[in-house]
């Protein structure tokens, strides 16, 4: 997927940094040993640690992402599904993948999956 960095901030040793995707914000410690440039576009896959399932609300019927303070949201529609993790389409050059145990409710390809992380779950690669 492609991240415009809009902002980057350190605590203590850590890189933090804040960007916008095709469909929306994302905050997240940057695992690259090059210090981003602010508005510039990166190449980058995420590792999100410690999801937390969320209701699909209505008005999140098609893929996003939300920075909502401390956390960051996702919704993306389940491309496909193994006996281990739900492929998860977020954009034409964004997919994902989760761990089924991290969600309770079974989901089936085509259904909507949300779920989120406190920014400091989140490791962002750039390759």
């Amino acid at each position: 997927m492609q991240l415009v960095i809009e902002k980057f901030e350190y605590q203590e040793k850590i890189l933090i940094v804040t960007g916008k995707t095709s469909i929306g914000m994302i905050k997240g410690i940057w695992k690259n040993e090059k210090e981003p440039t602010i508005g510039e576009k990166y190449f980058v896959e995420l590792s999100i640690d410690m999801p937390i399932e969320r209701k699909v609300r209505k008005e999140d019927l098609s893929s996003l992402v939300v920075l909502d303070n401390e956390n960051v949201i996702f919704v993306g529609v389940c491309e496909d599904i193994d006996n281990e993790v739900y492929y998860l389409r977020f954009d034409i050059d964004w997919l994902d993948m989760l761990d089924i145990k991290a969600i309770a409710s079974k989901k089936k390809k085509g259904d909507y999956i949300s779920f989120s992380s406190n920014w400091r779950n989140i490791e962002i690669y750039a390759y």
